[in-house]
């Protein structure tokens, strides 16, 4: 069982197809945009909207990214992972 997969995107894009498998597994999208904390659902009706916020200008998923609990939280804001990953100080 492998407990954590790190990948360097600088060396392993990670293209569309990987990045399907990764929201195959996932319920809820979180991203980190500017200072804001974006929620978004799994669904076909929000795809559009959350795949333009994970992928950067390259087309690659945005670092950093973790899947987690059926979550997948893209970016770093500090606020956002204390309350997803409930992480303290």
């Amino acid at each position: 069982m492998t407990f954590m997969e790190i990948e360097d995107a600088r060396k392993n894009k990670i293209e569309d197809e990987k990045l399907e498998t990764i929201l195959a597994s996932v319920d809820t999208i979180v991203v980190s945009s500017g200072k804001k904390i974006l929620i978004f659902n799994n669904t076909l009706s929000e795809k559009q909207l959350f795949t333009d916020k994970i992928k950067g200008p390259g087309g690659n998923l945005r670092a950093p990214a973790l899947s987690f609990n059926n979550t997948l939280i893209v970016g770093f804001h500090e606020e956002m992972y204390d309350r997803f990953l409930f992480l303290s100080k």
